[in-house]
């Protein structure tokens, strides 16, 4: 079911301020970004992205407190089923982006989890 830290995430209050910061003071190199209040930053396999807490977030990131874990899973569908069997139900989607599915899910205490599986590549007609 979970294969991999997919990307971990920190609320922030100011996304000027705080890619200034990332990427100017500790260097790190912008990639995605997503309708001006998520910005990712590609360390190796690994993604860190920056959100800010918002009315332009979805609701379920509007309460983070904290930093926000997603796992890669192969197959969200599957891995939804599964765990609705087990009593959990999503607080947001699943939802399609151009790079991937994901849903989310709240852990006992009420932290965010995200399940995160990557658009994969489109065969070729050649």
């Amino acid at each position: 079911m979970i294969q991999a830290i997919a990307f971990s995430a920190y609320p922030i209050s100011d996304m000027a301020r705080s890619r200034q910061f990332y990427e100017d003071t500790l260097g790190l190199t912008p990639a995605e970004n997503f309708g001006g209040y998520w910005q990712e930053y590609t360390l190796g396999e690994s993604t860190f992205a920056l959100v800010v807490v918002t009315e332009q977030a979805p609701d379920c990131f509007q309460n983070t407190r904290g930093t926000t874990i997603a796992f890669e899973v192969d197959d969200l569908e599957a891995t939804l089923e599964t765990l609705k069997q087990k009593g959990v139900t999503p607080v947001y989607g699943p939802a399609a982006f151009p790079a991937c599915k994901m849903a989310v899910i709240n852990d006992p205490d009420n932290n965010v989890i995200t399940l995160h599986q990557l658009a994969r590549p489109q065969a070729s007609n050649s």
